[in-house]
């Protein structure tokens, strides 16, 4: 029964080693291609893809989400791009990411033309599996909260895609820790179906 015991804590221990690993890979491996708009006044990209978040009652985004609009807004306005891609969560007639997203950046004075919607970015993987269909050959922004970029950077780069990133995070969040302990398993998560080479991923909102 102990040497049992002592087999699991040691299959834990592994596996706990392989998780952290993996992080300190996915985000080793794509810090240096986060920037801030300030740093990029001199450059031009295909597009910005703006990465959805939770709206509320289906018309107003939450306080993430609008922090992403407003940065690429701001990317729009600053000459960066052409090129807004809305890419959410469209799973019902009720719940429409990324027509509230649009629909923001309209208000915010975006002209409806320079807006193109993704209407299957369930989850960070299928955004960027948007990309590699129809951006491959460009270069692109990617815009949300720093520590959900490493991940969507990470993907992009594995999937062939020329993309860099814009920091969205303007304050301090309310569900900071819960974001971090959810992305150390999301980042687990999507290193292995890169490894694996998934064409769609089925989890929604991760």
């Amino acid at each position: 029964m102990r040497k049992k015991a002592k087999i699991f804590r040691r299959i834990v221990l592994v596996f706990l080693v392989m998780c952290f690993l993996i992080n300190f890979y996915v985000i080793h491996t794509t810090a240096g291609r986060i920037r801030k708009a300030d740093e990029m006044q001199s450059e031009h990209f295909d597009c910005v893809l703006v990465l959805g978040a939770s709206i509320i009652n289906n018309s107003v985004p939450s306080i993430m989400l609008r922090d992403r609009l407003n940065v690429a807004i701001r990317a729009y306005e600053m000459g960066l791009t052409d090129t807004i891609i809305m890419s959410g969560d469209h799973r019902s007639d009720d719940y429409n990411e990324p027509e509230v997203m649009k629909q923001y950046a309209i208000s915010m004075g975006v002209p409806e033309e320079a807006i193109i919607l993704d209407h299957e970015g369930t989850s960070t993987f299928n955004s960027i599996l948007y990309l590699q269909r129809n951006y491959s050959d460009r270069r692109v922004l990617i815009v949300t909260q720093k520590y959900h970029l490493y991940r969507a950077l990470f993907i992009a780069e594995a999937k062939g895609v020329d993309a860099y990133g814009l920091d969205a995070a303007l304050q301090k969040y309310s569900s900071a820790a819960y974001n971090t302990v959810r992305e150390f398993f999301a980042r687990i998560k999507d290193f292995g179906s890169v490894m694996f080479n998934l064409t769609k991923s089925d989890i929604q909102g991760i």
